[in-house]
Formats: structure tokens, C-alpha cells, sequence
């Protein structure tokens, strides 16, 4: 089988145009409109040593980092995802404040999930969906319901450019 060098050095850019979506982070690669030349040349690309699996369940459906990405009407959407989602176990991954830690602090945790969250999500009830049940989650965890509420006002305040996206929803007198 002959490189991408080779391919290169024979002008074969019509091969090579179809590695240009392709995005590696760590130990996930995503290959769009590829059409499967990744897994012709992945003994070229790879050592044999490194086996790829596809975990997509189709072609227009792929959790790729933290997000869900899918194709519809040929257009791509893409929401968050989070495989713990998924877990049958509570997973303890945010603070209780019914310990001696710094309670301030701690908000910011909320403020930095719901920046996490406005760049993920692409349009409003997603949005909506993970922030109530981050809430519901840190109420359960000593929280104060009137402080979250007040932490994101503060939130949507000083990152309105990350919520424009939702329209009306957020819109200011």
C-alpha cells in the first residue's frame, strides 16, 4: 500500500482530500465524509500494534469528545454527551457543601459547567436539560437554591455572547 507521501509525490489529491476532516484528540479520531479511505489506509496511517475501533452506531449519528454529533437534512447538530450519563452507579463529580470546604468557590463550579454547557449545546431545550439537572444534582449536594439562582443571572450576564445563540429566550429589556 503506498503513504500519504507517495500519494503526494503521484498528485493523488483526490485520496488525500478525504483525510481533510479528519481530527485526532488524544486517543479519539473523528473522520467526516471520508468514506472509509480511514480504514483502507489505517495499517499505512497506524502501527499494527494500535488497533482502531468505531464506536458510531451509523454514519450520521458519533460522540466524539464531549459532544454528540449527528447529520440530519444534511445538516450537522451536536449536542453535549457525556457517557457517565449512562452509568447504572451515582458518580460523585461535584462538590458537597455539607463539608468544610470553601463555599464560594464551589459556585464557580456551577458558573464553569454552565459555560461548558452553552458552548455544547447547540440550541436551547439541550441547554435547559443539563442545567436542571446539574441544579437538581447540587441541590441534593447542600446548595442553595436562591445562590444558584443568583450565580446564574451572574452567568448570564457576563457570558450573554454564549446564549445569544438561543434567541428570545435569554433576551434582555
Amino acid at each position: 500500500m503506498r503513504t500519504s507521501s507517495t500519494k503526494l509525490k503521484e498528485k493523488d489529491f483526490e485520496t488525500l482530500r478525504k483525510f481533510t476532516k479528519c481530527c485526532r484528540y488524544i486517543d479519539d479520531l473523528l473522520a467526516i465524509n471520508n468514506d472509509n479511505f480511514l480504514i483502507t489506509f489505517q495499517k499505512v496511517i497506524y502501527p499494527p500494534e494500535l488497533s482502531l475501533t468505531c464506536e458510531d452506531k451509523d454514519d450520521h449519528n458519533v460522540n466524539y469528545l464531549d459532544l454528540n454529533i449527528s447529520i440530519k437534512d444534511h445538516k450537522f447538530s451536536y449536542k453535549l454527551f457525556d457517557k457517565r450519563d449512562n452509568f447504572d452507579f451515582p458518580i460523585v463529580n461535584f462538590p458537597n457543601l455539607s463539608g468544610n470546604i470553601p463555599r464560594n468557590q464551589s459556585y464557580g463550579t456551577f458558573i464553569a459547567q454552565l459555560i461548558r454547557y452553552a458552548r455544547g449545546c447547540q440550541v436551547f431545550p439541550d441547554f435547559e436539560a443539563r442545567v436542571k439537572t446539574l441544579t437538581k444534582r447540587l441541590i441534593q449536594q447542600n446548595f442553595a437554591f436562591r445562590k444558584l439562582r443568583a450565580t446564574f443571572f451572574k452567568f448570564t450576564d457576563k457570558y450573554f455572547s454564549l446564549i445569544r445563540k438561543y434567541g428570545s429566550v435569554f433576551k434582555r429589556d
